[in-house]
């Protein structure tokens, strides 16, 4: 307990005798305020993987019902040619089935052999997300081989997914590139391998990636093989076959509160897909190509997608600054990063907590507990007011004017170019 006029003095502990300044009042409103907002962006993280999850849930419910509904539609359709005189789906012109020749009297079983048949791999369709890249709707497979397809590319990371079954082939688990998946790092000495955890195929056993990866992580020893590390790993008991190989992928030493999103879902031929999105473009391309190749139209149409995104302005921000931002702005598929302005309350340490972003088609702020966004073309206008050293920036629509955020007045040479390369109305007054 010290009065408050010693606020910004030295002062001793009488207890441990221990030297330390004591804090103004205005270092721990920034403390508390700072640490509000921290756990204010990880509760919004954990309702998007809840919202996500349940979505999931839903979808798949749904298509269960559906195909109840047909099931019971062909057996109603039978019991009626059951019931008929006549013979069903034929015609006194249809002529008569050939004969076939003999079969193997070896009847076929199914196992989890790593090489998987012609007749498994079916083209997984893919949906047109946005207008940046026409990928093919189905990749045409003219060898029994795993293979990737694009299914999202957003400014936040590249969504590649892949049939299940392809989990089963060691090569194919072995094809991630070893560099961090988050900082592009390919210093091994600074590697860990984590396998992929699809928390979805736990049935509720586990709630985070951590807890899973954690307990298979493995060092990259020098002269040790991948087949031998891919080994140590073990088996991930929690996870239903096939998903508990170990399929590992790489980060950096430091970044070990990072996990890769991996998720599945089901193809309409009853096939599990698996997703996993890449935070980083140019990992996503290295991944693509050593198990495609280049020569496919994916490669190229991937490649213009992430040199659009992935470029110089995006890059220079520092790699927490842009994970932190890929939480609250929510990019779109194809939108591109133009501009972001930190907010003036947050320290150099907060930066990218909150503050304002601005793409090729919106302008998303977060203010503390204030969030929102405005497309282009809704006439807003830009609204800056001096606040002493500081910016007070208000966005003026027609539903009123709603306060955005707080910045120095060095950053205004920045909102002026946003404002006239983005179409906005810019209203400055001294």
């Amino acid at each position: 307990m010290v009065p408050l006029t010693a606020a910004g003095q030295a002062a001793r502990c009488p207890a441990c005798h221990t030297a330390f300044n004591i804090p103004t009042e205005e270092e721990i409103a920034e403390q508390t305020a700072s640490a509000w907002i921290d756990q204010d962006l990880e509760e919004m993280a954990s309702e998007d993987d809840q919202y996500w999850q349940g979505r999931l849930k839903e979808e798949t419910d749904r298509k269960i019902h559906d195909e109840e509904i047909k099931r019971k539609e062909t057996a109603r359709e039978i019991e009626k040619v059951l019931a008929s005189d006549q013979p069903a789906l034929t015609t006194e012109a249809t002529p008569p089935a050939p004969k076939t020749q003999p079969t193997s009297a070896k009847p076929a079983t199914q196992t989890f052999d790593p090489v998987i048949s012609r007749s498994q791999a079916q083209p997984v369709p893919l949906r047109k997300h946005y207008s940046g890249g026409d990928y093919p709707k189905e990749f045409l497979v003219t060898h029994p081989r795993p293979y990737l397809v694009v299914t999202e590319c957003t400014q936040s990371g590249v969504t590649l997914s892949f049939d299940a079954r392809f989990l089963a082939d060691m090569g194919f688990r072995l094809s991630m590139p070893v560099m961090c998946a988050f900082t592009g790092e390919t210093d091994r000495t600074l590697l860990q391998a984590r396998p992929l955890a699809f928390l979805d195929q736990s049935n509720g056993v586990l709630k985070n990636a951590y807890e899973l990866e954690a307990g298979h992580e493995q060092k990259l020893i020098k002269g040790q093989s991948r087949k031998e590390m891919i080994a140590r790993m073990g088996v991930l008991e929690d996870l239903a076959e096939p998903f508990r190989y170990p399929f590992p992928y790489y980060l950096r030493q430091d970044h070990s509160s990072h996990s890769l999103k991996c998720y599945t879902t089901k193809h309409k031929d009853g096939s599990t897909l698996a997703h996993v999105l890449m935070p980083e473009g140019p990992f996503a391309i290295r991944w693509l190509a050593q198990v495609n190749g280049v020569c496919g139209p994916e490669y190229d149409l991937l490649r213009q997608d992430v040199n659009r995104l992935w470029q110089d302005v995006w890059l220079a921000l520092d790699e927490q600054i842009r994970r932190r931002l890929e939480v609250w702005t929510n990019f779109q598929p194809g939108e591109k990063f133009r501009y972001f302005i930190n907010d003036a309350d947050m320290r150099k340490k907060d930066e990218g907590l909150a503050g304002v972003v601005l793409t090729d088609r919106r302008l998303i702020y977060k203010k503390f507990h204030r969030q929102g966004q405005f497309e282009y073309g809704t006439n807003a206008r830009l609204v800056v007011r001096p606040d002493g050293q500081f910016a007070g920036l208000r966005v003026k629509t027609e539903d009123g004017t709603f306060k955005c955020a707080k910045f120095h007045f060095s950053d205004l040479e920045k909102l002026r170019d946003a404002a006239k390369n983005l179409g906005f109305a810019l209203d400055i007054s001294k």
